[in-house]
């Protein structure tokens, strides 16, 4: 500890007058917004001395204990002040014209039964509450993940890589997500952080939100080559291409895929990942999310399956035969029998029809689960297989590997490779393309199991915290909560 701080610290404390609130010289306009967020501002003083140090060179492992005692030393002093205000120990001295604010008394935080003192009194113990568990978030990540202080090297992540909200940090190991201003978010790492777990983090977020995410160059031309790449993945294009009327019709349905809600720390505003053994398989399932088309897809999805066969299936099955396909039909009925971790799309129950130039309100707008959905066409799909006159006598996993994965990923097929008629062989490598999502999900949702506590599953958290809530009201499908 540098003496110096713990000098100073005490001479703040000894200072600071807990028997009086000066508002005296806020302006009448200002005095709602300065109660609103009024805080204990005197460690001010602390904590730009710590940032000087910083500046100078000082290592910022070193001041993790200087950080913890000068946060503390603030806790204590909320703790304080806050007990002094609720006894009514404490003086607020205000300027006379307040009691002519109409803004502050037709405010909703002020009760006109109670006098103007209580109603400032009780504002600012709302203030000192919110203040208070900050504070204690501080401490908490200090002790517990003072990397979170220590990383200084921020990577900024691309505009589609978003946290549901902004005061949301997302941490794994000795690196974490969080939002680095103007609506952007970043990777926050250290010297010492390997390439392997900042792109462990990413990959994660990238199965969770089912969409790309990467680390922006310090080229901004290609940045929006890969950014006009990227923002043209869909993965609901799935169920779009199940749609016989999809390209006879040009029918397309208005639907969109909602960001993940994590199970955040019960007091504060973060979630911690646990280690995961095989970071590697969720490189693989985001770069499938880097195909556009079903026909590459398919291959980077059989590339999932391939690492369940190596990591996890020989090793439960060592004596198997009539690999892979055995293998194949196995993943195949245990993903369809699991239950995984929802990934929530909004349909807003709009059909739009290109050719007729029609935008129609077709049935009321829902809150739907993707996996579940995939598990239902799965079903369908295989159905369809069994009557098929080619298809018929073949098991799943004769039909994915044979029909789907050789004939896409190799070349000597003849007329039998996959071709881009969007009848036929294009609807089939779709097909294929369902089934083996659930058997990439399976096989990564069962090697890294701990990631589904760390996930919100109610979809009404996820209704009431969608932008479009107003539409679920306004057309019944919940009511609305005050």
């Amino acid at each position: 500890m540098k003496p110096e701080i713990i000098d100073l610290v005490g001479k703040v404390e000894k200072k600071f007058d807990y028997k009086t609130i000066d508002l005296s010289n806020i302006e009448d306009n200002a005095i709602l917004i300065y109660l609103l967020y009024y805080e204990i501002t005197d460690f001010q003083v602390v904590f730009s001395k710590l940032s000087k140090l910083l500046k100078k060179g000082t290592e910022r492992q070193s001041l993790v204990n200087e950080y913890v005692f000068s946060y503390k030393a603030l806790r204590k002093t909320i703790i304080k002040q806050r007990r002094s205000v609720a006894k009514d120990e404490t003086v607020v001295l205000v300027n006379e014209t307040i009691k002519n604010n109409d803004i502050l008394l037709n405010h909703s935080t002020y009760h006109k039964e109670e006098s103007l003192t209580k109603n400032i009194k009780r504002i600012i113990l709302r203030a000192l509450e919110i203040q208070l568990t900050k504070t204690n978030e501080k401490i908490y990540l200090f002790e517990k993940h003072p990397h979170v202080f220590k990383n200084e090297i921020i990577n900024h992540l691309d505009e589609n890589c978003r946290l549901r909200w902004e005061k949301e940090i997302l941490i794994y190991k000795d690196v974490y997500i969080s939002h680095v201003g103007h609506h952007r978010f970043g990777i926050h790492s250290n010297s010492q952080t390997s390439f392997e777990t900042i792109n462990a983090i990413i990959n994660i977020f990238s199965y969770l939100n089912c969409h790309p995410v990467y680390i922006l160059t310090n080229n901004s031309i290609y940045n929006q080559k890969l950014s006009n790449i990227y923002s043209e993945f869909d993965i609901l294009d799935m169920l779009q291409l199940r749609n016989k009327r999809f390209f006879g019709k040009g029918l397309n349905e208005s639907i969109q895929i909602e960001p993940t809600i994590f199970r955040l720390n019960k007091k504060y505003h973060h979630t911690i990942l646990p280690d995961c053994s095989h970071e590697r398989i969720f490189d693989l399932y985001q770069s499938s999310l880097k195909q556009i088309e079903p026909l590459p897809r398919c291959v980077f999805l059989y590339r999932i399956l391939e690492y369940g066969i190596s990591f996890h299936y020989q090793k439960q099955y060592k004596n198997a035969t009539n690999m892979p396909i055995t293998a194949i039909d196995y993943y195949a009925q245990q993903a369809l029998n699991f239950n995984f971790i929802p990934v929530y799309f909004i349909d807003n129950g709009f059909s739009s029809n290109f050719h007729e130039g029609t935008f129609n309100k077709a049935r009321k707008i829902a809150m739907c689960n993707l996996t579940s959905i995939l598990k239902k066409e799965a079903k369908k799909i295989i159905h369809e297989w069994s009557s098929d006159s080619y298809l018929g006598n073949k098991t799943i996993g004769e039909i994915l590997y044979k029909t789907g994965r050789n004939r896409v990923a190799h070349g000597a097929n003849g007329q039998y490779n996959s071709k881009y008629d969007y009848s036929k062989n294009y609807l089939h490598i779709n097909n294929v393309n369902i089934l083996l999502e659930l058997i990439a999900r399976y096989i990564i949702e069962i090697l890294y199991p701990d990631l589904a506590g760390h996930i919100e599953k109610n979809k009404k958290l996820y209704i009431f915290n969608s932008y479009q809530k107003k539409d679920f009201i306004d057309e019944g499908v919940i009511e609305d909560v005050h």
